[in-house]
C-alpha cells in the first residue's frame, strides 16, 4: 500500500526535504509561466492578428519540442561541460526570443 505524504516525509533529512520543497516551487513557478500564457490566448492572438486554432498549434509544437532541446543540449552538455551546454541552451534558446521584440520597437498598434 502507498505511504501517505506525511509518513514519506518523516523519513527524509532537513537536507532532502529543503531540495524537494525547492524543486517543487520550481516547477510551481514553471507551471505557472506556461498556464498564464494559456489563461491570455485570446487576447495575445488578437495582438499578433492569428487565430486561436494557430496559437494552440504553435503552444502545442513548443511543448512538443522541449524535450528534443533537452536531449540535444544535454548530450552537448555531457560531451563539452555543463557550462557550456548551459550556455549554448540560453543563447540558442533564449536569445532568438528577443528578436521579435526588439524588431517591434516597442510600438503598440
Amino acid at each position: 500500500m502507498l505511504k501517505t505524504v506525511r509518513e514519506q516525509a518523516a523519513g527524509l533529512t532537513k537536507d532532502q526535504r529543503n531540495a524537494f520543497v525547492a524543486a517543487s516551487l520550481g516547477w510551481a513557478m514553471d507551471a505557472f509561466d506556461y498556464f498564464l500564457v494559456v489563461l491570455v490566448y485570446s487576447e495575445i492572438a488578437d495582438d499578433f492578428h492569428v487565430s486561436l486554432t494557430d496559437m494552440a498549434f504553435l503552444t502545442t509544437a513548443t511543448m512538443v519540442m522541449r524535450p528534443v532541446g533537452a536531449l540535444i543540449f544535454g548530450l552537448w552538455a555531457d560531451r563539452k561541460g555543463r557550462r557550456y551546454g548551459d550556455a549554448g541552451a540560453e543563447h540558442r534558446g533564449g536569445g532568438p526570443g528577443v528578436v521579435p521584440a526588439a524588431r517591434a520597437g516597442g510600438s503598440r498598434s
